[in-house]
């Protein structure tokens, strides 16, 4: 009901991508491959749960992936905790990675990012949380129709890579086409303008999704 399954790996699985799943009820999808760790230690006491990354970059209704060592497989023994005080619902859980929806009402910007359990806490990482803003670059009237829109990141400096889809194509049309992958500059003006005609009155909607763009670096050598 939760929408939610969990799975008993078995002592003797080898290590690797070795354990095929499957849902008995969806014969047409094809098995998943599940990579099995084999550990070093079997540790007799609890241990501390361990963050190592985070999607650093996330919508504010987004998917939280969470990388570290010494989570609970059972997704309700793990507590998400942003900011100290909010807590985000873990979907997916096995002892190296977390997936946990951001809790709503996030505000743009830095927050830091814990994992409890078995009442033991991890060590705190950041991420952003962003939000993207649309809008028309000046008043639109009978004579002047829509020309430009003004894509806004909100909530960090650096640069995004936007994917845009246009829901609404009877409405407005993107000049660039109705999918469209856009790199913003970054810094204090984190906006790109897009060429866009109004074809009928109403409001238009346009699906985004964001993720960072990697900073290159260069090694030299004198």
């Amino acid at each position: 009901q939760d929408g939610k399954v969990t799975y008993l790996v078995p002592e003797d699985a080898p290590p690797g991508p070795s354990l095929q799943v499957a849902l008995a009820a969806r014969p047409e999808s094809l098995p998943e491959a599940i990579n099995v760790l084999q550990p070093l230690t079997t540790p007799s006491s609890p241990q501390v749960p361990r963050i190592d990354r985070v999607s650093p970059l996330l919508m504010g209704n987004g998917c939280l992936t969470i990388d570290g060592h010494s989570f609970d497989g059972i997704a309700e023994r793990n507590r998400v905790i942003i900011d100290g005080t909010h807590d985000a619902r873990v979907v997916v859980a096995s002892p190296v990675q977390l997936k946990a929806d951001l809790p709503p009402g996030l505000a743009p910007g830095e927050h830091s990012v814990t994992v409890s359990s078995s009442a033991l806490r991890s060590n705190p990482i950041e991420l952003e949380v962003v939000n993207v803003a649309i809008e028309s670059t000046g008043k639109e009237s009978e004579k002047a129709q829509l020309r430009k829109l003004m894509v806004r990141v909100v909530g960090t400096s650096r640069k995004v890579r936007l994917k845009l889809q246009n829901n609404s194509p009877d409405i407005i049309r993107l000049f660039k086409g109705e999918e469209v992958i856009v790199t913003t500059p970054g810094g204090a003006n984190n906006f790109v303008v897009l060429g866009a005609q109004r074809l009928s009155r109403g409001n238009f909607r346009i699906g985004t999704s964001v993720e960072p763009v990697l900073e290159s670096v260069t090694n030299r050598t004198h």
